[in-house]
């Protein structure tokens, strides 16, 4: 796998319901001096300080290395080209670590992470058991729904897909691991794929022992994680439709066993 370069930008890929929230917390322990929030959990600042990009200029008056790159669903928009490697306080003038963390969905954003960083070349990512994250997004997609906070591109939704059938879910939802990620993965390449791009893929099921891992790669001390953003599970799939799921996505379990195998999961 790459070695971590300090000197270049860090791109972080955060594939939906794989703790991300939890791992941005660990980012912004290692990478920002102060306090700096998801903007788009801040819709009243988010109106203020985005359209002349104040705070990205906040961002280095606090010398906070952590950006986020997220649509904005509720006003639909795109995330915005986040000018890197500047030079950071107000009199402080030394560059510091860089890390961009967000979805980077070529579905919501008009492009890969290639279209709007050309030059990355060093990434890292969690990814959890495929059904597991397709389970995840089920719930926390009705919890939204229900609590009337789920967006789409500037609409509110009030219906589950499929009517919320959970099989229906699991057999004709495609699976969206692969969208996120901005290189080609293919059963014969991937191996050599994430060696040639990653610093480090963690994985949820061993959470702690892959933050452990990277925390060493980045060089950095390693973080507690504690689980946030999780959602309450009543209702359980079929056998016959976790099967046909697991036979679906064969691609994405290779990806996935690849990175137990790197963080020496039990």
């Amino acid at each position: 796998m790459l070695k971590y370069n300090p000197h270049s930008p860090l791109y972080s890929l955060h594939i939906p319901k794989t703790a991300g929230t939890s791992f941005e917390n660990v980012l912004g322990s290692w990478f920002n001096k102060s306090n700096f929030s998801n903007l788009n959990n801040h819709p009243r600042l988010f109106r203020v300080l985005t359209p002349l990009n104040i705070d990205f200029f906040i961002h280095r008056l606090l010398s906070c290395g952590l950006y986020h790159h997220y649509s904005n669903e509720q006003l639909n928009k795109k995330p915005r080209r986040i000018p890197l490697e500047k030079k950071y306080g107000l009199f402080q003038r030394a560059k510091i670590r860089e890390c961009v963390h967000g979805h980077f969905d070529p579905q919501t954003d008009g492009g890969d992470l290639f279209s709007y960083y050309p030059d990355a070349f060093q990434f890292i990512a969690f990814l959890r058991d495929p059904l597991e994250m397709q389970l995840s997004l089920f719930f926390y997609m009705r919890k939204m729904i229900s609590d009337g906070q789920m967006y789409w591109r500037g609409k509110k939704i009030t219906k589950m897909e499929y009517d919320g059938d959970i099989d229906k879910w699991l057999t004709e939802r495609n699976g969206y691991m692969m969208a996120f990620f901005p290189m080609k993965f293919s059963k014969y390449n991937f191996i050599e794929t994430i060696n040639s791009y990653f610093v480090h893929i963690g994985v949820v099921e061993c959470m702690q022992q892959s933050i452990d891992i990277l925390a060493d790669k980045l060089g950095f001390k390693s973080s507690i994680a504690t689980v946030q953003n999780s959602s309450t599970r009543d209702i359980l799939p079929s056998a016959f439709a976790i099967k046909k799921f697991k036979e679906k996505h064969e691609l994405e379990y290779l990806i996935y066993n690849y990175a137990v195998s790197l963080n020496k999961c039990s």
